[in-house]
């Protein structure tokens, strides 16, 4: 037994010794992905990484690090290339990033997915993201702010720095899940170059569509959807109407909706939202007597901008809100015919959409 016993502990020990484990120091920590498409040579993409160098006392604006990158038909044959060529071992554990180049994206990401979510080391709570003109040019950003190498993206969608309405956070395992869901299209931010030098604006908003972008929403449209999709509270809304223009500030947005498709009947989804806010910035002279009148030109234009976004969802087949998902959670039956179904009763639903704002004060 005595014999068994040191055997034992004799092949632990060589086990351990031989379990590949790597000091710090031996390794380079991947903090940003890029998939491009290949422009060099006929591979299909060329795939970017985005490794920090760790500095003993880092600096405001003094980050290290490189970018690698390498062009062939798969990402994990591109990532064994790229560890041919530095001195250390690759740790995926603090890739938070993932990016698209804007070319990608339009032509079908569904396949290199795989790779991102079956590698064991790469977080399923990374970001994604597409990146406009090219995953290169945005992972080579270096903002003077910036002490972390990708840091600035981590705080933006993970709101522990900004906060905004035009900021539309998407995780890697949620993509994935809307990706292949039925009833519901993924969605992803788009990052882009920014006016000033090593900066980026984060304001559009990509729908996904098998495997592709199907419709780019633009900045106003974008935050409109944060309100209906995650009830953003820090905005604000615009309203020009009856010869007054002011700004309103919201303080509280509620949001719920109804689908009417069980009768013979004009299909429809009934939208209620309830807003609560305060005019922060007139255009136009502001009397506190009409308060209720601001109140309903505000619900007016807010009207307005929802069911104009709701029905070029429905005009490009498109339903990020997961309306579709809605209908198949709250009828019975298979989910194949009930799916069909909703695809036979989008196209013909009615948006009857109420809005009521309250103005506390100006």
């Amino acid at each position: 037994m005595k014999q068994l016993i040191t055997f034992l502990i004799i092949s632990l020990t060589f086990s351990l010794v031989g379990c590949g484990f790597k000091d710090i120091d031996k390794r380079f920590f991947v903090v940003s992905i890029g998939v491009d498409k290949a422009t060099n040579s006929e591979k299909k993409y060329s795939v970017l990484l985005k490794l920090a160098i760790p500095d003993a006392e880092p600096k405001m604006g003094a980050e290290k690090f490189l970018v690698m990158s390498e062009e062939s038909d798969s990402i994990s044959e591109a990532v064994r290339i790229i560890k041919s060529r530095v001195d250390k071992e690759l740790d995926f554990g603090h890739a938070k990033i993932i990016a698209f180049g804007e070319d990608v994206a339009n032509e079908n990401i569904e396949n290199i997915m795989d790779w991102f979510t079956r590698r064991r080391d790469i977080q399923n709570i990374a970001w994604v993201m597409i990146a406009r003109p090219t995953a290169k040019e945005i992972l080579k950003l270096k903002p003077k702010a910036e002490r972390i190498p990708a840091n600035s993206f981590i705080l933006a969608f993970g709101e522990e720095g900004t906060e905004t309405p035009y900021i539309t956070s998407t995780y890697l395992f949620k993509f994935m899940r809307d990706m292949t869901e039925l009833g519901v299209n993924a969605v992803l931010p788009i990052v882009e170059l920014g006016k000033e030098e090593d900066m980026f604006d984060i304001n559009k908003l990509a729908v996904i569509k098998d495997g592709k972008t199907a419709l780019t929403l633009n900045k106003d449209e974008t935050k409109t959807f944060n309100a209906l999709y995650r009830e953003h509270k820090k905005m604000s809304i615009y309203v020009e109407e009856e010869g007054e223009k002011f700004m309103v500030n919201v303080n509280s947005i509620k949001r719920d909706y109804k689908i009417n498709a069980d009768n013979n009947n004009q299909p429809y989804v009934h939208y209620d939202i309830d807003i609560v806010g305060t005019i922060e910035e007139a255009l136009t002279s502001v009397k506190v007597n009409d308060i209720e009148k601001y109140g309903e030109l505000a619900a007016k234009a807010s009207k307005k901008r929802v069911e104009e976004l709701l029905r070029k969802f429905q005009k490009e087949g498109v339903d990020p809100l997961g309306l579709g998902l809605r209908y198949r959670a709250t009828h019975l039956g298979e989910e194949e015919v009930k799916q069909k179904k909703w695809q036979e009763l989008y196209p013909q639903i009615e948006f009857r959409v109420n809005v009521n704002t309250k103005v506390d004060g100006v």
